[in-house]
């Protein structure tokens, strides 16, 4: 007997969900229904992020939703995983913060589910979307904000190197 593509989906996402448990990732027991996703604002090869609200609070932040079932093999998951847990452990203030990880969706009952990290928001952006608006508006930036944005930039990393984390 073979297995229907829906169960073998079901049994792959019960799976993903079991180690997503098992790893020691912190995930919480949050739902997506805590936020209001408001609009999608990048997208990745597993993942698109949001900004949106937190109903509880309004804050604002930013909500990547990874597909960790439907497109990941399990290899790829693992380093998601691994990417969840360097996300837990940095504190600096020029590194967007980790705020919560869950999964959303029904991967306990067998259904599909999605990893859902949520960061912290940052208002001004990254400093591509700087560049291009600059670019945009066929401005320079002054040699002070140049300064102060190499300074955080140089601080982060000597933070990261310090954790013994290589950024790429």
């Amino acid at each position: 007997m073979f297995n229907s593509p829906q169960s073998t989906s079901q049994s792959t996402s019960a799976a993903a969900a079991m180690e997503f448990k098992s790893s020691g990732v912190l995930v919480s027991e949050g739902t997506l229904a805590e936020y209001d996703v408001l609009k999608a604002i990048g997208k990745g090869k597993f993942s698109v992020v949001y900004r949106a609200s937190r109903k509880s609070d309004g804050r604002l932040v930013a909500v990547k939703k990874v597909a960790i079932v439907d497109i990941m093999d399990k290899k790829t998951r693992e380093k998601t995983l691994k990417e969840v847990k360097l996300l837990q452990s940095l504190k600096h203030p020029n590194v967007v913060a980790y705020l919560d990880a869950f999964l959303d969706g029904d991967a306990q009952d067998g259904g599909s589910s999605d990893l859902i990290i949520v960061l912290e928001w940052a208002e001004a952006g990254d400093l591509k979307r700087q560049l291009r608006k600059a670019i945009q508006k066929h401005a320079r930036f002054e040699e002070r904000i140049i300064w102060r944005y190499f300074s955080q930039i140089a601080d982060a990393i000597g933070y990261m190197h310090s954790q013994r984390i290589m950024h790429r």
